[in-house]
């Protein structure tokens, strides 16, 4: 997703709402994570909220100029 959006250059068929639910999501799977002290879970998790930022930043960059 992240590649198709970035050589389209449109962010037109995301959800916010999705990308916003999920970045919550996983930042409490995030904190969950610390508590226990689980760095495979710690390592999968920075992962995802990685990619999910990226998305986000990339539907207001491109949303911006549609």
């Amino acid at each position: 997703q992240i590649v198709k959006t970035h050589r389209t250059k449109s962010s037109g068929d995301l959800s916010i709402m999705y990308f916003a639910t999920l970045m919550f999501g996983l930042m409490l799977l995030m904190v969950y994570s610390i508590y226990v002290k689980d760095f495979v879970f710690i390592f999968g998790n920075t992962l995802a909220l990685s990619s999910t930022g990226v998305m986000i930043f990339f539907w207001f960059k491109y949303r911006i100029q549609e």
